[in-house]
């Protein structure tokens, strides 16, 4: 959909862009508007938030050739040429102001201070549940926040490697732990899953780990590669 299309579309610019040698001197600047929130902002554009992901791959790739801009048209016009001039390649423009990236040391909240609290009744869906992550999310999510019942999906099911054996340590936490095979992006299969949950232990939380990994410079990216890869992680969601 709009993510697809967005992300698409300005990938074929990007790819056109630095491969024109009449434009190796000069640097191309992409705009959103709401792509990115600010510190009590909400984010508006979804698809221009994953426009900000490609490009931020094609500027790690091409140091200085792509700049980042996020702001109204009325805002950004009156800064960009000096945002250029000043070498950032990502700014975000709010009335007229220009607000760029720092990495600053992060407060770490204690303990069990904070986070969600699924509490033990409902139902917990991890979609890529039998991966890496997936396992990680379930024992935490066990161990720590107390969840008592677990829906874990992914295409294998029951039949990824090792899945048993996390079934039963899980189950040793006194946690119940469903496993489905699903693929998230099929509307149909996915209301099957959710349709198996209980009426007494209803769905609380979800956490969409589903995902497809095909990595490679922006030059090699196309458009069939990037709808494969975005499928399970945006049209699933």
């Amino acid at each position: 959909g709009g993510v697809r299309d967005a992300v698409c579309e300005v990938l074929g610019v990007v790819q056109e862009w630095l491969g024109d040698e009449r434009f190796a001197g000069a640097r191309l600047v992409v705009r959103t508007s709401g792509a990115v929130a600010l510190p009590g902002e909400g984010l508006v554009d979804v698809a221009g938030a994953a426009v900000w992901g490609l490009v931020r791959s094609a500027q790690s790739e091409n140091p200085g050739r792509v700049v980042l801009v996020d702001g109204d048209a009325d805002d950004v016009m009156g800064v960009v040429a000096r945002v250029v001039a000043l070498g950032e390649s990502q700014v975000v423009v709010r009335g007229g102001r220009a607000c760029v990236g720092r990495l600053v040391r992060a407060v770490v909240p204690a303990v069990g201070a904070g986070g969600v609290e699924f509490g033990s009744v409902g139902t917990v869906l991890l979609t890529g549940g039998t991966g890496t992550l997936g396992r990680v999310f379930a024992r935490h999510l066990v161990v720590e926040r107390g969840v008592r019942r677990l829906v874990l999906t992914s295409r294998r099911g029951g039949g990824a490697e090792g899945v048993g054996e996390l079934v039963e340590e899980l189950a040793g936490w006194g946690a119940e732990v469903v496993v489905e095979s699903c693929d998230v992006a099929d509307r149909g299969s996915l209301e099957r899953v959710l349709g198996a949950i209980p009426v007494d232990r209803p769905l609380v939380g979800v956490v969409h780990l589903a995902g497809v990994l095909d990595d490679g410079v922006i030059g090699s990216l196309t458009a069939e590669r990037v709808g494969a890869v975005l499928r399970p992680k945006v049209d699933a969601a």
